[in-house]
């Protein structure tokens, strides 16, 4: 009985939480990070995810920072010499979807157990994410979406060696692109972000507010100048 009103208390808890911000706002992307909000008190870092066409060859497994809180990491995968098996979604993803990803953090401070408070910070956060997908669509003139994630210390346990099978044979659907545009993948490198992106997505946070409503339009663009393609 004791750990059914534990249980029932946590979810209670839980429960409260979540429709402290719900009270406040509709909008689905701070709910969701709200549901986040211990996770991110704790670490002081809010997580997104940024996927397209765009392949950071990195030479920092570690990521990159910036002066204003930013930390980008690329998460391209290098399947050459390594089993298919290994990482089986990025591969598949890279190699016929033409899709890779870049993980971020920006720096925050909220308080889990004040909603009021902590909604304008999670908002300006939200936007600040935007300007830096944004930012970066428009330098490299590719199609990038951002997706929320959660920033959390995980542990790696090794993957198992497949076991043999005897080879088969089927007929089976391979994915093709419906244009080049889906087949041609960026190329970009470390000192590109950080000598680039970084200083412009500090020089448009420093606009004045009267600045801030054409701010979209200025990072939506996209430039028509062409970048190394693959």
């Amino acid at each position: 009985m004791a750990n059914r009103k534990m249980i029932d208390d946590s979810f209670k808890k839980f429960i409260h939480h979540t429709m402290s911000m719900r009270q406040l706002t509709n909008v689905e992307l701070v709910n969701t990070y709200w549901q986040q909000a211990h996770q991110i008190a704790r670490t002081g870092r809010l997580g997104f995810i940024i996927r397209g066409n765009l392949s950071w060859e990195s030479k920092h497994p570690q990521g990159v920072s910036s002066s204003i809180g930013i930390w980008l990491k690329s998460n391209r995968y290098e399947p050459v010499g390594k089993h298919i098996a290994e990482e089986p979604v990025r591969t598949y993803l890279q190699w016929y979807m033409n899709i890779y990803e870049i993980w971020g953090t920006l720096a925050i401070r909220i308080d889990p157990n004040d909603a009021s408070t902590s909604k304008p910070l999670i908002e300006q956060a939200l936007e600040k994410v935007t300007c830096v997908s944004n930012t970066m669509s428009f330098l490299c003139g590719a199609s990038l979406c951002w997706f929320p994630a959660s920033y959390a210390w995980v542990r790696h346990e090794p993957m198992p060696s497949p076991p043999e099978q005897a080879m088969t044979e089927s007929w089976d659907c391979i994915p093709l692109q419906r244009s080049q545009h889906e087949s041609t993948s960026i190329i970009i490198n470390d000192e590109y972000v950080t000598n680039q992106l970084f200083p412009l997505v500090d020089r448009i946070e420093a606009m004045p507010l009267a600045v801030q409503a054409v701010k979209p339009l200025l990072t939506g663009m996209r430039r028509l100048t062409a970048m190394p393609q693959v």
